[in-house]
């Protein structure tokens, strides 16, 4: 149950969250693409904590693409799939 809440939180609602930000016309757009992409920074950082590796710093800022996936290549070769 815990592997199918990780995916569920990992993969499927970020994706489905951003895809209906990037197709929304509602205002403040860019704003909350940032919040989904901030929710999905904090849970690869859950999912490091979990499996004994380092996090990454909590910051302000999002992650950038390459440090995001560094993070995401450390889980996968920690065991973590999705």
């Amino acid at each position: 149950m815990g592997a199918l809440l990780v995916y569920l939180a990992i993969c499927v609602l970020p994706g489905l969250a951003l895809l209906a930000l990037e197709r929304s016309t509602q205002p403040a757009r860019v704003h909350r693409l940032e919040a989904v992409m901030l929710a999905y920074d904090d849970t690869l950082r859950a999912c490091c904590v979990q499996l004994g590796l380092p996090a990454p710093p909590h910051r302000r800022r999002q992650m950038q693409g390459l440090e995001r996936l560094q993070v995401e290549a450390e889980l996968a070769q920690a065991g973590l799939r999705w």
